[in-house]
């Protein structure tokens, strides 16, 4: 386990800030890509493109908002990367799951690996979070962002 005597309390953990914009840079990359292959389409989200990028307003703030977590190394950055990288192991699954059914959206060499980047990277975030010692809630600074 990484611990946390290692990197003081405030201080990213630097492989789980680093796998963090990986991951987020991936995603959000992969979100841009999936603008051009309407993929509101695909999952047959309401709202058309403006219900697209509406709701990718939320995707944008939480993977931010989680962004500062790490950076801050607050108690609940831990628990925020292991739901976003989560959440990105899925999104890959789902997508890879279209795609062997014959989908022709996000076929070209590039969609598929940028889909298989965000995959990797969102499975490797979880684990680099599993495996880092969590700070104890108590630890929590008031003063900090977040936190």
């Amino acid at each position: 386990m990484l611990d946390q005597q290692t990197v003081p309390r405030g201080t990213a953990h630097p492989r789980l800030l680093f796998i963090y914009l990986l991951n987020a840079t991936l995603v959000l990359c992969h979100e841009i890509d999936s603008a051009y292959w309407h993929e509101w389409q695909l999952f047959r989200l309401p709202g058309g493109p403006e219900g697209f990028v509406a709701m990718h307003l939320l995707v944008v703030l939480l993977i931010l908002v989680g962004l500062v977590m790490v950076v801050n190394r607050t108690a609940r950055s831990r628990l925020w990367s292991i739901a976003i990288g989560s959440a990105g192991t899925a999104g890959c699954a789902i997508h890879l799951a279209f795609l062997t059914h014959g989908n022709e959206r996000f076929t070209t060499v590039f969609s598929i690996a940028l889909i298989a980047a965000f995959g990797l990277s969102s499975a490797t975030l979880t684990v680099i979070a599993l495996r880092t010692r969590p700070l104890a809630m108590e630890e929590k600074d008031s003063n900090r962002v977040f936190s």
